[in-house]
């Protein structure tokens, strides 16, 4: 039996905020895993998100300090077109060859926005797979071929992601300028 159209847009819905599950994506690791859960009933309703890496200094500052924010979704009856997004409730810093820092950012989860899903492009998808790449890059400064793939992840993401993308950049305003994402 064909799947109805409520699963077509669940997997359409999937494929556009869950990146983590494609190669070369970035999971979102074992402490803000354990962070989630420990967020317990608060939790009940909303699925994990965690946006990609930021840079804790632009121009790189040759520390290789990241962060990477830990948000939530959730449907809600009668929005076939979108979803809702919780505003940022932990950062995970990360320092090459040290385990992440987990900062509460919230005590629970509060809705910031509704966020619009549609389905994921070819050359979107492509960029999402190179999640762990960026990653690497933002560790210095990066060549024109690094800056340019720098920039068209990180564009791309806050284009699909725009609720909380915009939650996030002022907390990174040297590198949210450099993108130039608009």
């Amino acid at each position: 039996m064909a799947p109805g159209p409520g699963r077509r847009h669940l997997a359409a819905l999937l494929l556009a905020l869950a990146p983590a599950a494609r190669a070369g994506a970035v999971p979102p690791g074992p402490e803000i895993e354990a962070a989630w859960a420990a967020l317990g009933p608060a939790a009940r309703g909303w699925s994990l998100l965690v946006s990609p890496a930021f840079p804790l200094a632009w121009p790189p500052d040759g520390t290789a300090a990241l962060r990477r924010y830990a948000f939530a979704y959730r449907q809600r009856p009668g929005l076939a077109d979108g979803v809702e997004i919780a505003a940022p409730w932990a950062a995970a810093d990360t320092h090459p060859g040290a385990p992440a820092r987990i900062i509460r950012l919230a005590a629970d989860l509060s809705p910031l926005g509704i966020q619009g899903v549609r389905p994921l492009g070819a050359e979107e998808t492509r960029l999402i797979g190179r999640e762990a790449e960026v990653a690497a890059l933002l560790a210095a400064p990066p060549d024109e071929a690094g800056a340019a793939l720098i920039r068209a992840f990180h564009c791309n993401w806050a284009r699909r992601q725009g609720v909380v993308a915009r939650a996030i950049a002022p907390s990174h305003p040297a590198f949210t300028a450099w993108l130039g994402c608009g």
